[in-house]
């Protein structure tokens, strides 16, 4: 099977894409399932922070630089040196595995982005299937090479390459010229079930014939859910569920780090207590985990989007920075669009005591980079944070937990 080439990626598509993954530990392949890898970066077993981000830093490298395979195992090796990570098999394999699928959906999306353009559709609205040569090919994939739909067409919701591990299949778009010669457009295939259950027996799916278990999903459709369109249209996103978390320790209540805002009177207003709580109308500060967030006036954009929103959070305003920057917790959560996109959310949360028994928790919603809505909740002591804490806990500050207790009742 031929090594993909990180060459001859559609460079600033398939690059842009994964510049916004969001890093996700996990201890599973299956803990994040089919379209939610098209938004979140993760390599099975890698919990640590700094290995992750090292990977993915790699992994980028190989976008930007073209860099080979050889290049991408040298890397690996080092992070495994630096970081103590053990990932599981033999190293050259799981390298050869980590580079291989990374470049390969990147250049899925890169290329679904290209195909999905309003003025490409125009010219070439069909899609043929176009098996990828390696050596030893699955015999469902060498049946579907040449087979001819329209680019809407269900089949592609769920065949899209690539369509396993180190599938190499792809598509491409077409003509009514072109496909007039190639004899005209496709009958749809039957596409038979199996069914599949994990190793762990987390997971029991049905898995059309000739795809990996976790590969039924259209990867660039998933990965082309750009997380700036979350901010319009709530209502059109709905979070998909993620593995309960457990039990789960009480937060530490803090007290506020800085002087607390009055509360706006109008739009203006609004910006302007923003605008002072951040230093002007745009800032960027770093997360535990290395993360930029840029904070904008789309903070206000969000609150005016709404009513409900109105109700004097920008009181909390200059508590912003102190919650990207020490959060107690980190999580990361999936939403998909009516149209299968899929978006994702990175919630910071943290306590702050109001006196009285008051607590403030603040929930930093980070979309793309950026921190487009500060939701507060407002209770009694340090449970109310229950609510807050759904997701892909991603970060936890160290020491929380170390005393007992937990948020559970």
């Amino acid at each position: 099977m031929p090594d993909v080439d990180a060459l001859s990626l559609p460079f600033d598509e398939a690059v842009a894409f994964f510049r916004e993954k969001a890093r996700l530990p996990t201890a599973r392949w299956t803990d994040i399932w089919q379209a939610q890898h098209g938004r979140a970066f993760v390599v099975a077993g890698a919990m640590r922070d700094d290995a992750l981000s090292d990977l993915q830093t790699a992994i980028q490298k190989a976008l930007e630089d073209g860099e080979s395979l050889g290049d991408f195992l040298k890397r690996f090796r080092e992070i495994v040196d630096r970081t103590g990570w053990r990932p599981r098999g033999i190293l050259s394999w799981r390298a050869r595995l980590v580079y291989r699928t990374n470049l390969s959906t990147a250049y899925a999306v890169g290329r679904y982005r290209q195909m999905r353009e309003p003025d490409m559709l125009a010219v070439r609205p069909y899609w043929r299937y176009r098996h990828g040569g390696s050596a030893d090919p699955r015999p469902e994939h060498l049946e579907w090479d040449g087979l001819i739909l329209p680019a809407d067409d269900p089949f592609w919701e769920t065949h899209t390459p690539p369509n396993g591990w180190g599938c190499s299949c792809y598509v491409e778009p077409l003509t009514q010229r072109q496909v007039d010669e190639a004899g005209g457009v496709s009958e749809r295939p039957q596409t038979p079930t199996r069914t599949w259950r994990s190793r762990d027996g987390t997971r029991t799916e049905e898995v059309p014939e000739g795809i990996d278990p976790g590969w039924a999903y259209n990867v660039g459709r998933a990965g082309d859910g750009r997380h700036a369109e979350l901010l319009d249209g709530d209502a059109a996103w709905t979070e998909l569920p993620a593995p309960d978390p457990g039990p789960l320790p009480l937060l530490p209540v803090d007290a506020p780090e800085a002087e607390l805002g009055r509360r706006a009177h109008g739009e203006a207003d609004l910006r302007a207590a923003l605008r002072q709580a951040i230093g002007g109308d745009d800032a960027t500060f770093s997360d535990p985990t290395g993360a930029p967030v840029r904070v904008t006036q789309a903070v206000v954009d969000h609150m005016l989007g709404a009513e409900a929103r109105q109700d004097g959070r920008e009181q909390y305003f200059p508590l912003i920075r102190g919650t990207v920057e020490r959060p107690a917790e980190i999580w990361v959560s999936f939403a998909r669009r009516e149209d299968g996109k899929i978006g994702v959310r990175r919630r910071y949360v943290r306590l702050f005591q109001l006196g009285g028994g008051r607590t403030l928790g603040i929930i930093a919603e980070s979309i793309k980079g950026y921190w487009v809505a500060a939701t507060t909740y407002r209770g009694q002591g340090a449970r109310a944070a229950k609510g807050l804490r759904r997701g892909h806990l991603v970060y936890r500050r160290p020491g929380i937990g170390d005393a007992g207790g937990d948020d559970a009742g």
